[in-house]
Formats: C-alpha cells, sequence, structure tokens
C-alpha cells in the first residue's frame, strides 16, 4: 500500500473520538458498532483514505471501552478490505469510499463539532440533552405569508442581497426602540446567525490572525474562526460575564482583528455582560477599533427567578459607543423557531456595504418568503417572550430538581436566561458522554465549547426538550455515571503497589 505524507493523514484518538459521535446508539455489540461508524465516515469521506488510524490501547481510553473491542472493530474492518496494517507503522484506512475532503477546512470544523455533526441522526430509543434548540413559538404557524405578500414579492426580481425593505425596517425599528438607533442601511439579513459570523470572519479575517472569543462559548462560532485560520486566545467568562478586564489585556499585547462574545444569556453559561462591562466593551473597541461582534441570538430568552424581566437587561454593546466597531449579530431561530432561517447584521452603513459583497458571492440573498414570515412575527415579539419566559423557566427548574436528587455532587449556577445548564462534573466530562450513550442518551462534553479545548469537567445540559425527556434523560444520566465510577473503582482495586 502505498501511502502519501502519513504524518499529515495521522487522527488523534481525541479528534477521531470527536468525530466518530455518537457511535454506540443502535443495537449489536460494540465492536460491530464502532466497526459500522467507521465504515459509515470513510464512505462519507470524512475520513481521508490513507489515514492512519489511532492505536487500539489509545482509542479505546478515549471511548472508554475495553481494548478488545476497538481490536475487534479493526479486525471487521481488515476482513472487507477497508483497513490494512503495516507491521511497527499502524493501522491506515484503504481507498474504497467516497473521495475525501477532510483537508477542508469547513469540514474539518463540521467533524469536530458534535453539536452540528448529530443535527438530524437520533437512532431511535436515543434521548437528545445536547440539542439546545426550543420547539416552534406558538405564533409562527399562524404568521405565514399570505397571498397578498406572496403577489407583491413576486412583483420584484427575488435578488435581494441586503434583505427585504419590509423587514430590513421592522429590524431598524426594534432595535431603535431598544436603545440603539438604527436605520435600514445599517441592516443586512443572513440565512441564519451562523451565515452572519461567516460574513464577518471572511471580511476581517485572514490565516493566523488572532481572534479573542469568551471561554467557554458558542462552538459554531469557534467552527468559523478555525475554518478561517484564525488564531484563539480567550478571555474567561463568571457571573458577571466576559471579564473585559482580561480582554483590555489581550488586546494591548496582541492587537486582535476581531472580539467575539455572547453579551446577553452567555452560551453556555447563561449569564449577562453587566452594564458597566457593556460600557467598558464599548470603549475597547472604540480606544483600539478593533472590531467586537455581539451575538445576541440568545438575548430574548430572559427566565429568572420570577419568569424573566426582558425590560430589565441592558441594551446592545453597540448602544454604549454608537460611533465604535461593533457588529451586532441576531436571528429569528431562539425565540419563535429554528427552522425559520433567518438572521441579520447590524453594523454601521459602510460595513454592512461590504458585507453585503460578500452575501451576494455567497448566495444572492436569502430567500423573501421566509424574510415576509420573520417581518410578521417581529410584532409578535411580545407575544413569544411572554410564552418562551415561563416555559423555559419550569423547564430549567424541572432539570435542576433532577439533578440535584439524582447527582448531587454535580455543580451549577442557576442561569440568568438561555438554554442550558453548564455543570461541572466531579471527572472526565468527555469519558462520562461515552458512558451516557451506552445508556440511551446523547450530552455534549464541555470541551466542544472551549477553544483551548479544556472544560474537560463540564457538560451543557438544555432544558428545551419536553419534561419527560428530561427527568428520564437524568436518570440515564445517573446511570451511566454509577457505571463509570464502578469501573474507575475496579481499575483503581485491581492494580498492585
Amino acid at each position: 500500500m502505498s501511502v502519501a505524507n502519513p504524518r499529515k493523514l495521522d487522527l488523534g484518538p481525541e479528534d477521531l473520538g470527536t468525530v466518530l459521535g455518537d457511535w454506540t446508539a443502535g443495537n449489536g455489540p460494540l465492536h460491530r458498532l464502532l466497526a459500522t461508524r467507521l465504515r459509515e465516515l470513510a464512505d462519507r469521506g470524512q475520513l481521508v483514505a490513507g489515514a492512519r488510524l489511532p492505536p487500539e490501547r489509545a482509542l479505546a481510553e478515549v471511548l472508554d471501552v475495553s481494548r478488545t473491542t476497538v481490536v475487534a472493530a479493526y479486525q471487521v474492518l481488515k476482513a472487507e478490505g477497508r483497513l490494512a496494517a503495516r507491521q511497527g507503522s499502524g493501522t491506515y484506512l484503504l481507498p474504497g469510499g467516497a473521495p475525501s475532503r477532510a483537508d477542508d477546512p469547513v469540514i474539518g470544523a463540521l467533524a469536530r463539532n458534535q453539536l452540528f455533526a448529530a443535527l438530524g441522526e437520533a437512532p431511535a430509543g436515543l434521548l437528545d440533552l445536547a440539542t439546545a434548540i426550543p420547539p416552534a413559538a406558538s405564533c409562527v404557524a399562524g404568521a405565514l405569508p399570505d397571498a397578498d405578500d406572496v403577489a407583491a414579492l413576486c412583483t420584484e426580481t427575488g435578488y435581494l442581497p441586503a434583505g427585504s425593505d419590509q423587514l430590513r425596517a421592522a429590524l431598524a425599528e426594534a432595535y431603535s426602540a431598544s436603545g440603539l438607533a438604527t436605520s435600514a442601511a445599517e441592516i443586512l439579513v443572513t440565512t441564519g446567525a451562523q451565515q452572519a459570523l461567516s460574513l464577518v470572519a471572511s471580511l476581517y479575517l485572514r490565516r493566523g490572525d488572532p481572534v479573542v472569543v469568551d471561554h467557554p462559548t458558542y462552538p459554531g462560532a469557534l467552527d468559523v474562526f478555525r475554518a478561517a485560520g484564525a488564531r484563539l486566545l480567550t478571555m474567561p467568562v463568571d457571573g458577571g460575564g466576559a471579564r473585559i478586564d482580561v480582554l483590555e489585556r489581550l488586546v494591548r499585547r496582541t492587537a486582535p482583528h476581531l472580539v467575539y462574545l455572547v453579551a446577553t444569556h452567555q452560551n453556555p453559561v447563561g449569564s449577562v455582560l453587566t452594564g458597566a462591562r457593556r460600557e467598558r466593551l464599548a470603549a475597547v473597541a472604540a480606544r483600539s477599533q478593533v472590531p467586537v461582534v455581539d451575538d445576541t441570538a440568545l438575548a430574548d430568552l430572559a427566565h429568572g427567578p420570577a419568569g424573566g424581566h426582558h425590560e430589565g437587561q441592558p441594551p446592545p454593546v453597540a448602544a454604549f459607543a454608537p460611533g465604535a466597531p461593533v457588529i451586532t449579530v441576531g436571528s429569528m431561530s431562539k425565540l419563535f423557531w429554528g427552522g425559520l432561517r433567518v438572521g441579520w447584521i447590524r453594523a454601521a452603513e459602510p460595513v454592512v456595504a461590504r458585507l453585503r459583497r460578500l452575501k451576494t458571492v455567497a448566495d444572492l440573498g436569502s430567500p423573501l418568503l421566509e424574510q415576509a414570515w420573520a417581518a410578521r412575527l417581529l410584532a409578535q415579539v411580545e407575544e413569544a417572550r411572554a410564552e418562551r419566559h415561563p416555559q423555559l423557566h419550569r423547564r430549567c427548574r424541572l432539570l435542576e430538581d433532577a439533578l440535584t436528587e439524582a447527582l448531587p455532587s454535580w455543580r451549577w449556577t442557576s442561569p440568568a436566561g438561555g438554554v442550558s445548564l453548564w455543570v461541572q462534573v466531579p471527572g472526565d466530562a468527555r469519558a462520562l458522554a461515552a458512558s451516557a450513550l451506552r445508556h440511551g442518551v446523547r450530552v455534549v462534553p464541555g470541551s466542544q465549547f472551549c477553544a483551548d479545548e479544556g472544560c474537560g469537567d463540564h457538560l451543557r445540559l438544555p432544558f428545551t426538550q419536553h419534561p419527560e425527556v428530561l427527568v428520564e434523560g437524568v436518570r440515564r444520566l445517573a446511570r451511566a455515571w454509577r457505571d463509570q465510577a464502578q469501573e474507575a473503582g475496579s481499575e483503581a482495586d485491581s492494580v498492585v503497589v
């Protein structure tokens, strides 16, 4: 077998473990499930022909299984002609699957991100405590565009890269009402907040450029910046949001090209950046002229002890220094519905003009029917908040109560808003996630949310699911936790000193 650049194609056990995702979900022996998943990844092109797989023992430790399981899985694929072993060199993947795009940074980012890789891949019987997406708000179905809306849209060419005038005007009005004076020319409509982040990264970043992110943070943003080749620097998050004092030091030392944070209902912590810190952050942006991205996708999801008080939240960061290079990103996904792929960017008019050119190249403009739908829904923001706040409040408390009863050694801080708990577990969260899959529940370890792949003792547990799913999910997590603890104890007992 000929292998080109074998070192370039090496797969570390942690990387492969992440790409494998929910491989234990299904029926049959573990080694068969592992072999099946490896075969699927090769067929999809997510594993490149010629890649050297990790040693059996190293992969077994990451997957929290016995070495025998990995050895048997490799043997199955060797018998099929999919793997070959070279004495003293390792085990390699042979050609036979789909053409690989493993060198594509975007494909690589998607492979690393368990949240994105698992979308639409929930086997029967597996409970999902990984996806943090609320169901559609009740008002969504009733706000569908009517025949008159469609007829009006059909008089246009359909190509509006900046977005429809109707939606941009509605968004500008909403920002102005929040304390951030905005015109329609300062709004760019995007296909979800994820595209908004990608456009911003394309405008500002080149390979090797430093970017400061909050720690932990939204994994989709990490994927975008990694795909751009950025060098990620971190500022920690506490109960008052991102540590702007750390950011100030990073700006002085590294001159970052971009700063990204979730100021309101931080993902995954749920904290709110205080007014004083917002003012300090805006001053940093104004003084250094480093662009700051304020991701507000979760800003409407307040649910404190009284069910949430949106009126008491600080205004967007950009309101504290209107002339500073602050870019505000928003989305319809969390307040209204994830299936409504409408997001936007609010920025200075010259910045929007440059982003619009990138948007034109990307897709010529987002679908207009969805924009008409979104414009109608913006008139029902208060109705959606009134529904979301108590719903999320109840489910958050339900999840907290279930964890307190079943797993009293776990720790977290009740969030001010958002859709998840950031939970510290006494041990290895990645191993626990693997064990949880075998008990029929999917969770995501904290390393997915940290730029340095730290946070190894944390899980993000969303509470967007139905109450019965939350309760049963915690029961399964507790069983997985007990089994993991027993296995650790057995291994410790077997050591002879």
